[in-house]
């Protein structure tokens, strides 16, 4: 029943439409015919609104009062029984020129709704009990876009069935799809039974997407709309079971997948379809007739990814070459929708890559006149076979289905570990033997035994206020450096830059640690101690007090300890000092144990994006200005398991100490594999010990595990000490280093979208450098009349090109618009979002001007 309140309000609202065409005043008739609002009538108090209620024998007095007493106010005319015949209406030529209004739910309904279609009343009473719910009828207001017409109230009904906020049947349909595949579990499937119904529904259904079947279901309808998608990515002809399935609107069937695919909240569900579609389809017994220029396209199914990864493995197990088609390969999967699941193998699989063109460009050896040379060329160069070794375990420890994998790891370990270790080291050896076993620096190298008088010194010396801050991380390895550089250039607010400085001899953490304090003289005693001007050097405290000893404002202090202070209490714990060293061992506390050195590469990236961020913090919280990380030495590892070639029996020496892959001891040791490299460059005069180290990549046989990370040696890997010289930098100056992303411009000189398939061509217009860094857009159509709708799919380019020619810094992508009206004079936009600001990064002007004959031109119909 309809209240007095509600009553009042649609009369008002009916009294405050647009006069009709000449007329002056507001006259509305409304026949009760079964004089139900009869006592209502009293009560109403209608602000300037007359109310006249007809009676039986009141109609002649009535058109007086209307036509003659008074013919300027509004009236209500009300008569409390049905509507005379026009033959006995003796008020029909006032009825003519007025309105009417009815209390009924449908009428009240059209009144409330402003819907003039009369048409429409069928509509509304057959959805009736849609509306007897107060909650159902708000939120179909809410949808509302200013008026409604057939069309947006059934897609009103059925996006309030579906608990969906926008009146659209993408949106619905989602939604139908994201509760249940099959209708029997599917609860918002029973509400939309109810309204606005199943048939209405489906109709929509096929209008929108070309969708027909004698027996409809949800599940028949996902498939059709994946395999339209999946005949639009695949470039050949999709098997002949599948074109039942068709829809004739590919074109919308494939921006409904897209959209659904990018949708970071609810993608998930459609991943869950998808393997399961997969499978329901065999495509696995597809691919022995698809080319993988077929399907390289094609991201709507997982299954695409793993045929792709499989098919360059194979080749390169193969023996295959076409490394630089392989990268390309790869760059392109990482803008598709399936990348994140297997990042980690692509990931594996480019370090692989790079590992085999490292191995292709350096297979005629490592030639260099001397050990300076060599020294030189391995920070230049040669350390990224190391970096990439190390990526492809980082990557591949984290494959869940390592099978997918197995047949590429023996042959990566063996390009390492033959094509690159053991050739390198046999030629470094061959460097050391000639030239170093006596005298151990290498000339016109910085020395790690001299960090403090070269590098930290000055820093305190030039003035009387800089602090200079010392990050010492156990056993970061230069190439590992060499990446953490990157990032810290990458930061945005500093310069990083890195050199090689040689380590100690023997590169072992006591001395390396030792080797970083300033002192006149070295020395290690007959229980393996070093002492720096005859005091230890183990703990924290002693090496504060050697520092303090030589400069008085000096401390020592863990790093995370430190980064774990406030602003306040660390700024008041270093202010008076200017010489801080700071502590930090992730990767050698991993390494030196058996049971983890196999996770000493998850160790190293631990390390860099603490490092990374500490360096950061030190910064921001307590305003350095300077700061220098480095190393006590390297490290080497390998991960197969050694053979007993790899071996070598040590003799019975008197050792002060010794490890797998170093012995100190007062013999001068001569024997086949075996470097003696005198002690006196650190020690002085008259110091008979000596380092015998292994010549190669050979380890000393002793008890125990753990021989597969080591460090001690004389190799590169273990005595080239990175040093990153990191400045923050101030003011103006901030603005010139701010780190930017690199640009992405639109080479396209039409504007004109004659087709609903259509390419755009991108160029990223300068290399990735230190001061550039990737940018990741996303491009779709916008259409942004009454909002904004998007009207295609939608692409992803990932500019991260490092390559010198223009060439290489293009991208194509396709897109696809849905199918519909465009009008031709308006203005579309092509907007490219930055994926991780979530903003618009460029939005360019498109007209569309789509005939009929060329709508569905490049699906070949």
């Amino acid at each position: 029943m309809i209240n007095t309140e509600q009553l009042k309000a649609a009369l008002e609202k009916r009294f405050q439409e647009s006069l009709p065409e000449g007329s002056q005043r507001y006259i509305v008739f409304w026949y009760d015919h079964d004089a139900s609002f009869v006592d209502s009538i009293e009560e109403l108090d209608l602000s300037g609104i007359k109310v006249w209620a007809l009676t039986e024998n009141n109609a002649f007095h009535s058109k007086r009062l209307l036509e003659k007493e008074d013919t300027s106010s509004n009236y209500l005319i009300y008569a409390p029984f049905p509507q005379p015949v026009n033959e006995e209406n003796w008020l029909l030529d006032i009825l003519l020129y007025s309105a009417e209004f009815s209390a009924d739910k449908v009428s009240m309904l059209m009144n409330e709704l402003l819907l003039v279609d009369s048409s429409l009343r069928s509509l509304l009473g057959e959805q009736i009990s849609f509306f007897d719910n107060k909650d159902r009828y708000q939120k179909l207001l809410a949808l509302s876009q200013g008026h409604w017409d057939k069309g947006s109230l059934e897609l009103g009904m059925m996006a309030v069935a579906c608990k969906v906020k926008t009146a659209n049947l993408e949106s619905v349909i989602k939604a139908l799809f994201l509760a249940g595949i099959n209708e029997e579990d599917n609860l918002l499937w029973g509400q939309l039974l109810k309204w606005p119904g199943e048939e209405i529904f489906w109709r929509y259904v096929q209008r929108e997407y070309g969708f027909y079947n004698e027996a409809p279901s949800l599940k028949k309808l996902f498939l059709s709309l994946l395999i339209s998608s999946l005949a639009y990515q695949l470039e050949t002809e999709i098997p002949g079971g599948w074109k039942l399935y068709l829809n004739e609107n590919i074109a919308n069937s494939v921006v409904f997948i897209d959209h659904w695919m990018n949708n970071r909240e609810d993608s998930h569900r459609f991943d869950e379809l998808a393997k399961y579609f997969e499978e329901e389809l065999k495509v696995s017994k597809y691919f022995a007739d698809w080319r993988l220029e077929a399907y390289l396209n094609c991201d709507i199914l997982e299954i695409f990814d793993k045929a792709i990864i499989l098919e360059i493995v194979n080749s390169l197990v193969a023996g295959g070459q076409d490394y630089d088609n392989y990268a390309e390969i790869i760059a392109l999967r990482r803008s598709s929708h399936w990348y994140d699941k297997f990042a980690n193998v692509y990931g594996a699989l480019e370090a692989a890559i790079n590992l085999f063109v490292f191995y292709k460009e350096h297979q005629h050896g490592f030639v260099q006149p001397n050990a300076r040379s060599l020294f030189a060329a391995y920070t230049e160069d040669y350390y990224q076979a190391d970096q990439y070794y190390r990526h492809f375990y980082l990557y591949y420890d984290r494959v869940v289905e390592q099978d997918i994998l197995k047949n590429l790891r023996p042959l990566v370990e063996n390009l390492y570990d033959n094509g690159f270790l053991q050739i390198l080291s046999q030629v470094w050896g061959e460097r050391v033997q000639d030239e170093l076993l006596d005298l151990w620096p290498i000339p016109l190298i910085d020395q790690q035994s001299r960090f403090y008088e070269n590098h930290v010194f000055p820093v305190v010396n030039k003035n009387e206020r800089d602090k200079v801050f010392v990050i010492i991380s156990d056993a970061l390895r230069y190439e590992s450096a060499q990446e953490l550089n990157t990032r810290l250039n990458q930061s945005g607010k500093g310069v990083a830059e890195i050199q090689a400085m040689q380590g100690v001899m023997p590169s072992y953490t006591k001395l390396g640690m030792a080797s970083f304090l300033p002192g006149k003289e070295y020395r290690i005693n007959n229980k393996a101690r070093v002492l720096v001007d005859g005091k230890e050097t183990v703990s924290k405290e002693q090496r504060q007090q050697i520092l303090q000893y030589r400069y008085a404002q000096s401390m020592v202090l863990d790093l995370n300890e430190f980064t774990g202070l406030s602003r306040e209490e660390g700024r008041e714990l270093i202010k008076p000092y200017r010489i801080i060293y700071l502590y930090h061992d992730i990767i050698d506390a991993t390494g030196d144990k058996p049971a983890s050195e196999k996770r000493v590469f998850k160790a190293v990236d631990e390390t860099i994006n603490e490092l990374h961020e500490k360096v950061l913090t030190i910064v921001n919280k307590f305003n350095a200005t300077q700061i220098f990380v480095t190393a006590d030495h390297g490290f080497l590892y390998k991960r197969e398991p050694l053979v007993e070639s790899d071996k070598i029996v040590k003799d019975n020496l008197e050792c002060i100490d010794q490890n797998r892959r170093f012995m100190l001891t007062d013999d001068n040791v001569v024997a086949p594999g075996i470097l003696s490299i005198k002690m006196d460059y650190l020690l002085g005069d008259g110091c008979d010990l000596r380092a015998i180290v292994p010549r190669g990549m050979q380890r000393f046989k002793i008890q125990g595990g753990g021989a597969n990370y080591v460090h001690g040696g004389a190799s590169l890997q273990e005595i080239v000490i990175p040093l990153i010289k990191y400045r923050n930098v101030r003011g103006s100056r901030v603005r010139e280093k701010m780190l930017q992303k690199v640009d992405v411009q639109l080479t396209n000189t039409s504007h004109k979208i004659t087709n609903n398939t259509f390419t755009l061509q991108f160029f990223q217009t300068e290399k990735l450098s230190d001061k550039r860094m990737p940018r990741k857009l996303m491009v779709a159509m916008w259409d942004m009349i009454d909002g904004e709708k998007k009207i295609s799919d939608e692409k992803t380019i990932i500019a991260d090109k490092t390559s010198d020619r223009a060439d290489d810094r293009t991208f194509s992508v396709r897109l696809t618009l849905k199918g519909g009206s465009y009008d031709r004079n308006q203005d579309y936009y092509l907007r490219l979002m930055d994926d991780e600001l979530g903003t618009p990064y460029s939005e360019i002007k498109f007209k569309i001007s789509l005939g009929i004959a060329n709508d569905f031109d490049d699906f070949g119909w």
